[in-house]
Protein backbone atom coordinates (compact mmCIF):
# COMPACT_ATOMS: atom_id res chain seq x y z
CA UNK A 1 0.00 0.00 0.00
CA UNK A 2 1.48 3.23 -0.62
CA UNK A 3 0.81 7.11 -1.80
CA UNK A 4 1.03 9.62 -4.06
CA UNK A 5 0.63 13.71 -3.51
CA UNK A 6 -0.34 16.89 -5.64
CA UNK A 7 -0.89 20.70 -4.08
CA UNK A 8 -4.27 21.97 -4.79
CA UNK A 9 -4.86 24.92 -6.76
CA UNK A 10 -7.78 27.49 -4.87
CA UNK A 11 -9.66 27.42 -7.92
CA UNK A 12 -9.94 23.36 -6.72
CA UNK A 13 -11.90 24.29 -3.49
CA UNK A 14 -15.68 25.15 -3.62
CA UNK A 15 -18.11 25.65 -1.07
CA UNK A 16 -21.84 25.87 -1.71
CA UNK A 17 -24.15 27.00 1.17
CA UNK A 18 -27.54 25.46 2.02
CA UNK A 19 -30.16 25.59 4.79
CA UNK A 20 -31.69 22.81 7.01
CA UNK A 21 -34.51 22.77 9.53
CA UNK A 22 -34.89 20.89 12.41
CA UNK A 23 -38.44 20.46 13.94
CA UNK A 24 -39.07 21.22 17.60
CA UNK A 25 -41.92 20.76 19.64
CA UNK A 26 -42.26 21.79 23.14
CA UNK A 27 -45.06 21.78 25.68
CA UNK A 28 -45.54 23.93 28.20
CA UNK A 29 -44.36 21.50 30.85
CA UNK A 30 -41.00 21.48 29.14
CA UNK A 31 -40.66 25.08 29.27
CA UNK A 32 -38.36 25.58 32.30
CA UNK A 33 -35.87 22.78 30.93
CA UNK A 34 -35.81 23.58 27.78
CA UNK A 35 -35.57 27.94 28.75
CA UNK A 36 -38.12 28.97 26.62
CA UNK A 37 -39.39 32.06 28.75
CA UNK A 38 -43.14 33.53 29.15
CA UNK A 39 -42.78 36.96 30.47
CA UNK A 40 -46.54 39.15 31.25
CA UNK A 41 -46.79 42.87 30.74
CA UNK A 42 -49.35 44.89 31.75
CA UNK A 43 -50.06 48.76 31.61
CA UNK A 44 -50.97 49.66 35.19
CA UNK A 45 -49.16 52.82 36.45
CA UNK A 46 -49.42 54.14 40.14
CA UNK A 47 -47.75 57.29 40.46
CA UNK A 48 -47.16 56.29 44.12
CA UNK A 49 -45.01 53.03 43.69
CA UNK A 50 -41.89 51.44 42.12
CA UNK A 51 -42.36 51.08 38.36
CA UNK A 52 -43.15 46.96 38.57
CA UNK A 53 -41.68 44.19 36.38
CA UNK A 54 -45.18 44.07 34.57
CA UNK A 55 -44.56 47.53 33.37
CA UNK A 56 -40.86 47.04 32.51
CA UNK A 57 -42.13 43.83 30.26
CA UNK A 58 -45.23 46.08 28.52
CA UNK A 59 -42.44 48.75 27.71
CA UNK A 60 -40.07 46.76 26.30
CA UNK A 61 -42.02 44.97 23.94
CA UNK A 62 -44.11 48.12 22.68
CA UNK A 63 -40.23 49.68 22.39
CA UNK A 64 -38.48 46.94 20.68
CA UNK A 65 -41.29 45.83 17.96
CA UNK A 66 -44.16 48.34 18.51
CA UNK A 67 -43.29 51.92 18.96
CA UNK A 68 -43.60 52.83 14.84
CA UNK A 69 -47.15 51.28 15.01
CA UNK A 70 -49.00 53.71 17.56
CA UNK A 71 -50.81 56.73 16.91
CA UNK A 72 -51.97 57.46 19.96
CA UNK A 73 -50.70 60.12 21.98
CA UNK A 74 -51.74 58.90 25.21
CA UNK A 75 -48.80 56.13 26.04
CA UNK A 76 -46.30 58.65 24.51
CA UNK A 77 -44.38 58.85 28.01
CA UNK A 78 -43.63 55.17 27.92
CA UNK A 79 -41.54 55.23 24.93
CA UNK A 80 -38.06 54.58 26.74
CA UNK A 81 -35.75 56.34 23.78
CA UNK A 82 -36.05 58.49 20.51
CA UNK A 83 -34.85 56.04 18.13
CA UNK A 84 -36.29 52.50 17.64
CA UNK A 85 -36.33 49.94 14.81
CA UNK A 86 -39.12 47.92 14.70
CA UNK A 87 -37.80 44.79 12.63
CA UNK A 88 -39.80 45.15 9.58
CA UNK A 89 -40.27 41.59 8.35
CA UNK A 90 -42.47 42.25 5.29
CA UNK A 91 -42.12 44.98 2.26
CA UNK A 92 -46.02 44.33 1.19
CA UNK A 93 -48.33 47.23 0.81
CA UNK A 94 -50.72 47.67 3.73
CA UNK A 95 -53.72 45.83 3.25
CA UNK A 96 -52.46 43.05 0.82
CA UNK A 97 -52.64 39.52 2.15
CA UNK A 98 -48.79 39.43 2.80
CA UNK A 99 -48.95 42.45 4.85
CA UNK A 100 -46.97 42.63 8.39
CA UNK A 101 -50.06 44.09 10.73
CA UNK A 102 -49.39 44.88 14.18
CA UNK A 103 -51.60 45.69 16.82
CA UNK A 104 -50.66 47.15 20.66
CA UNK A 105 -52.86 47.60 23.04
CA UNK A 106 -52.27 51.15 24.94
CA UNK A 107 -55.19 51.37 27.80
CA UNK A 108 -54.59 51.48 31.03
CA UNK A 109 -55.11 47.71 32.33
CA UNK A 110 -53.78 46.28 29.08
CA UNK A 111 -51.92 43.32 28.84
CA UNK A 112 -49.64 41.28 26.97
CA UNK A 113 -47.63 38.41 27.02
CA UNK A 114 -44.10 38.00 25.55
CA UNK A 115 -42.78 34.53 24.48
CA UNK A 116 -38.65 34.14 24.37
CA UNK A 117 -37.25 31.07 23.01
CA UNK A 118 -33.64 30.89 23.19
CA UNK A 119 -30.90 31.25 20.48
CA UNK A 120 -29.38 27.93 21.04
CA UNK A 121 -32.72 26.19 19.94
CA UNK A 122 -33.75 28.47 16.77
CA UNK A 123 -30.01 28.94 14.95
CA UNK A 124 -30.74 32.15 12.55
CA UNK A 125 -33.93 31.97 12.69
CA UNK A 126 -37.55 30.45 13.44
CA UNK A 127 -38.39 29.63 10.13
CA UNK A 128 -41.24 31.37 8.71
CA UNK A 129 -44.78 29.53 8.81
CA UNK A 130 -43.57 27.11 11.08
CA UNK A 131 -44.55 28.52 14.09
CA UNK A 132 -47.83 27.10 15.92
CA UNK A 133 -48.53 27.90 19.64
CA UNK A 134 -51.65 25.02 20.80
CA UNK A 135 -53.71 23.96 23.08
CA UNK A 136 -56.31 20.81 23.05
CA UNK A 137 -57.09 19.26 20.00
CA UNK A 138 -57.26 21.50 16.62
CA UNK A 139 -60.78 21.61 15.21
CA UNK A 140 -62.24 21.27 18.28
CA UNK A 141 -64.65 23.95 19.64
CA UNK A 142 -62.33 25.70 22.60
CA UNK A 143 -59.35 24.85 21.68
CA UNK A 144 -56.62 27.02 20.01
CA UNK A 145 -53.93 26.35 17.21
CA UNK A 146 -52.32 29.72 16.33
CA UNK A 147 -50.09 29.93 13.55
CA UNK A 148 -47.93 32.17 11.59
CA UNK A 149 -48.87 33.29 8.64
CA UNK A 150 -45.24 33.82 7.18
CA UNK A 151 -45.12 37.11 7.55
CA UNK A 152 -44.65 37.88 11.10
CA UNK A 153 -48.53 37.38 11.63
CA UNK A 154 -49.91 35.05 14.59
CA UNK A 155 -53.77 33.76 13.61
CA UNK A 156 -55.86 31.60 15.21
CA UNK A 157 -57.09 29.13 12.83
CA UNK A 158 -58.29 26.64 14.91
CA UNK A 159 -62.13 28.00 13.31
CA UNK A 160 -60.90 27.41 9.86
CA UNK A 161 -59.86 24.00 11.30
CA UNK A 162 -63.76 23.20 12.35
CA UNK A 163 -64.63 25.11 8.58
CA UNK A 164 -62.60 23.38 6.72
CA UNK A 165 -60.30 20.70 7.30
CA UNK A 166 -63.30 18.64 9.22
CA UNK A 167 -65.13 18.70 6.14
CA UNK A 168 -62.04 16.85 4.07
CA UNK A 169 -60.62 20.24 2.41
CA UNK A 170 -57.11 21.79 2.46
CA UNK A 171 -55.97 24.69 3.79
CA UNK A 172 -54.28 27.26 1.06
CA UNK A 173 -54.04 30.16 3.17
CA UNK A 174 -55.14 32.49 6.04
CA UNK A 175 -57.23 35.14 6.29
CA UNK A 176 -55.82 38.19 8.58
CA UNK A 177 -58.63 39.88 10.61
CA UNK A 178 -61.10 37.74 9.43
CA UNK A 179 -63.96 36.09 11.59
CA UNK A 180 -62.36 32.76 11.02
CA UNK A 181 -58.89 34.13 11.67
CA UNK A 182 -58.21 36.32 14.32
CA UNK A 183 -55.42 38.28 14.78
CA UNK A 184 -53.19 36.83 18.35
CA UNK A 185 -49.80 38.91 17.99
CA UNK A 186 -46.87 38.89 16.35
CA UNK A 187 -43.53 36.28 15.54
CA UNK A 188 -40.13 37.78 15.18
CA UNK A 189 -38.34 35.22 13.26
CA UNK A 190 -34.73 36.20 13.81
CA UNK A 191 -35.31 36.71 17.68
CA UNK A 192 -36.78 33.96 18.46
CA UNK A 193 -39.92 36.32 19.94
CA UNK A 194 -43.14 35.92 19.61
CA UNK A 195 -45.74 38.51 20.98
CA UNK A 196 -49.37 38.25 21.98
CA UNK A 197 -51.34 40.91 21.88
CA UNK A 198 -55.07 40.73 21.43
CA UNK A 199 -56.46 41.11 24.56
CA UNK A 200 -59.08 37.88 23.96
CA UNK A 201 -55.79 35.47 24.16
CA UNK A 202 -53.78 37.25 26.83
CA UNK A 203 -55.25 35.00 29.93
CA UNK A 204 -52.43 33.22 31.56
CA UNK A 205 -54.49 29.66 30.84
CA UNK A 206 -54.18 30.36 27.40
CA UNK A 207 -51.06 30.60 27.21
CA UNK A 208 -48.49 29.38 29.90
CA UNK A 209 -50.48 26.15 29.02
CA UNK A 210 -50.24 25.43 25.28
CA UNK A 211 -47.75 23.67 23.37
CA UNK A 212 -45.10 25.38 21.22
CA UNK A 213 -43.52 23.14 18.07
CA UNK A 214 -41.48 25.67 15.21
CA UNK A 215 -38.65 24.61 12.84
CA UNK A 216 -35.18 26.73 13.61
CA UNK A 217 -33.04 26.97 10.70
CA UNK A 218 -29.10 27.04 10.06
CA UNK A 219 -26.55 27.61 7.19
CA UNK A 220 -24.38 24.63 6.23
CA UNK A 221 -22.11 24.38 3.83
CA UNK A 222 -21.77 21.32 1.12
CA UNK A 223 -17.62 21.57 0.40
CA UNK A 224 -16.13 20.30 -2.81
CA UNK A 225 -12.59 19.53 -3.22
CA UNK A 226 -11.75 18.87 -6.93
CA UNK A 227 -8.70 16.54 -7.23
CA UNK A 228 -7.61 16.55 -11.46
CA UNK A 229 -5.14 14.03 -11.66
CA UNK A 230 -3.52 14.11 -15.78
CA UNK A 231 -3.17 11.50 -17.95
CA UNK A 232 0.54 11.90 -17.17
CA UNK A 233 0.66 11.74 -13.30
CA UNK A 234 0.21 8.58 -10.92
CA UNK A 235 0.83 5.99 -13.44
CA UNK A 236 3.57 3.94 -11.35
CA UNK A 237 2.28 2.58 -7.96
CA UNK A 238 3.95 3.41 -4.25
CA UNK A 239 3.41 -0.02 -3.25
CA UNK A 240 6.43 -1.00 -1.65
CA UNK A 241 6.19 -4.27 -2.46
CA UNK A 242 5.98 -3.81 -5.82
CA UNK A 243 10.07 -3.72 -5.86
CA UNK A 244 12.89 -6.08 -5.43
CA UNK A 245 16.66 -6.07 -4.62
CA UNK A 246 18.52 -3.41 -2.57
CA UNK A 247 18.21 -0.90 -5.85
CA UNK A 248 14.46 -0.70 -5.51
CA UNK A 249 13.77 -1.53 -9.13
CA UNK A 250 10.28 -2.41 -10.16
CA UNK A 251 9.41 -6.02 -10.88
CA UNK A 252 9.31 -6.51 -14.92
CA UNK A 253 5.45 -7.15 -14.84
CA UNK A 254 4.71 -3.61 -13.37
CA UNK A 255 6.89 -1.66 -15.68
CA UNK A 256 4.68 -3.18 -18.68
CA UNK A 257 2.64 -1.17 -20.67
CA UNK A 258 -0.44 -2.62 -19.08
CA UNK A 259 -0.11 -1.68 -16.14
CA UNK A 260 -1.79 0.57 -14.06
CA UNK A 261 -2.18 1.50 -10.63
CA UNK A 262 -5.47 1.46 -8.54
CA UNK A 263 -6.87 4.27 -6.15
CA UNK A 264 -8.61 3.21 -3.35
CA UNK A 265 -8.61 6.47 -0.75
CA UNK A 266 -8.05 10.14 -1.20
CA UNK A 267 -6.88 11.81 1.73
CA UNK A 268 -6.40 15.77 2.11
CA UNK A 269 -3.73 17.38 3.83
CA UNK A 270 -2.91 20.65 5.39
CA UNK A 271 0.15 22.24 4.42
CA UNK A 272 2.01 21.38 7.82
CA UNK A 273 0.91 17.86 6.03
CA UNK A 274 -1.62 17.06 8.49
CA UNK A 275 -4.32 14.14 7.57
CA UNK A 276 -7.60 16.52 7.24
CA UNK A 277 -10.32 14.41 5.29
CA UNK A 278 -10.24 10.84 4.36
CA UNK A 279 -12.63 9.88 1.38
CA UNK A 280 -13.04 5.93 0.76
CA UNK A 281 -13.95 4.96 -3.09
CA UNK A 282 -16.98 2.25 -2.84
CA UNK A 283 -14.01 -0.08 -4.91
CA UNK A 284 -10.96 0.52 -6.11
CA UNK A 285 -10.37 2.48 -9.35
CA UNK A 286 -7.80 1.41 -11.66
CA UNK A 287 -5.91 5.01 -12.97
CA UNK A 288 -6.43 5.13 -17.24
CA UNK A 289 -3.25 5.59 -19.44
CA UNK A 290 -4.44 8.25 -21.59
CA UNK A 291 -7.27 10.10 -19.85
CA UNK A 292 -7.52 12.99 -16.97
CA UNK A 293 -9.27 11.90 -14.04
CA UNK A 294 -10.77 14.04 -11.89
CA UNK A 295 -11.86 12.88 -7.85
CA UNK A 296 -14.40 15.39 -5.89
CA UNK A 297 -13.87 15.42 -2.36
CA UNK A 298 -17.52 16.60 -0.34
CA UNK A 299 -18.02 17.21 3.12
CA UNK A 300 -19.72 19.28 5.25
CA UNK A 301 -19.44 21.87 7.75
Amino acid sequence: MGSATKTLKTSDISAYPFRVYKQYTIPSSSYASSSITILSGSYNIDTNTPVSQSLINYNSLKQLYYAGYITSSIQTNNISASYYDNYIQSTAASGTIEYEYRYFPTDTGSNIYTISIPHILFGEQIKPKSFILSRGVAGVTGSLYVVDDGNGNLLDINNLYLLYVNKGYVLEGYITGSEETPYVGNIFYAHGIASITNQTYVTSSTIVSSSISYKSTNTIYENQIRCHVSENEFNLTQNPTSVSGSKGDYYYYITGSDFNPYVTTVGLYNPSNELLAVGKLAQPFRMPSNTDVTFIVKYDS
